[in-house]
């Protein structure tokens, strides 16, 4: 680079300043957990956690056995350090267990979720790999030195077939294992207490739209059978739903001739099928155009 190489003539020093990066970065990009104990990290600042990544492991283990250890220190010591010691690692979890009796031992709790907005999740084994050795030379009044950068490779693979870094497909389907696409909402309710309409109001052209074929409006906290019904503010009936099953109902904004809505105030009615004998459900929501 002619332009640092100039500088560096007249004594200027070029600098990397190292990426300041928060936990769920290092995680997202595959350097944790494995390359924990290289990583510099900043024990006082807090670049806020926002993932819930720290729950993936929903266990509290400590380190049982030493009476003469301070607290401090048991907090910090690893679990095959406290085992290699003769010490007991315990640990009480928190596992979940799904509505058929299935336990699993990592869990992970995304919190940051829109109702009605659908989320893929995809889960993947990733490893930075073994790289083959990189030979460094330099040449310094007349002596040539060689040094070389190597991989930590304890079992010889990098000899076999070096590698710079893998992972396992991250899916595209629901037909892949370790693919999911979900959409969050209420499970099905018996009243009419968590019954709101998202968004509201309903802007068509915001951010969350990704275009405008596949815009929906969501009606959330509803029974497993009901009868949903759209409203101009003069009484015109504008669309009937009826909604079977556990979860929201998607509306995308068209009447009952297919034509797309109006901006305006809507009014909308919510009549129960199920035998809890609700009162019907009156409410409204915006459109913007």
């Amino acid at each position: 680079n002619f332009f640092l190489d100039q500088h560096e003539k007249e004594g200027y020093e070029e600098l990397i300043t190292p990426y300041i990066v928060n936990k769920e970065t290092m995680y997202g990009t595959g350097q944790l957990p494995k390359f924990e104990d290289d990583l510099f990290k900043i024990d006082d600042a807090n670049l806020g956690n926002n993932t819930g990544l720290d729950d993936i492991i929903p266990c509290d283990c400590s380190c049982n056995g030493c009476d003469n250890c301070s607290q401090e220190f048991l907090n910090q010591i690893s679990s095959q350090d406290c085992i290699d010691s003769g010490w007991e690692w315990d640990c009480e979890c928190d596992y979940y267990t799904d509505s058929e009796g299935t336990t699993y031992q990592y869990t992970f709790v995304d919190s940051l979720v829109t109702d009605g907005f659908e989320y893929t999740y995809s889960v993947t084994a990733y490893d930075t790999g073994v790289m083959s050795d990189e030979y460094i030379i330099s040449v310094d009044d007349g002596q040539v030195t060689i040094d070389t950068l190597s991989v930590p490779d304890p079992n010889g693979w990098g000899a076999i077939n070096s590698f710079q870094y893998l992972e396992n497909s991250k899916g595209t389907t629901e037909y892949d294992d370790n693919f999911v696409k979900v959409i969050p909402g209420y499970n099905a309710q018996s009243n009419w207490n968590n019954v709101f309409v998202s968004p509201n109001p309903f802007i068509v052209r915001s951010s969350y739209e990704t275009d405008d074929v596949s815009i929906e409006l969501t009606f959330n906290g509803l029974t497993d059978q009901c009868k949903i019904k759209i409203y101009t503010v003069t009484g015109e009936i504008v669309k009937e739903i009826r909604h079977n099953g556990n979860g929201p109902e998607f509306w995308n904004l068209r009447n009952e001739n297919n034509q797309e809505v109006a901006s305006g105030l809507y009014m909308y009615t919510i009549e129960d099928l199920t035998s809890n004998n609700n009162e019907p459900y009156i409410g409204k929501f915006v459109v913007i155009r």
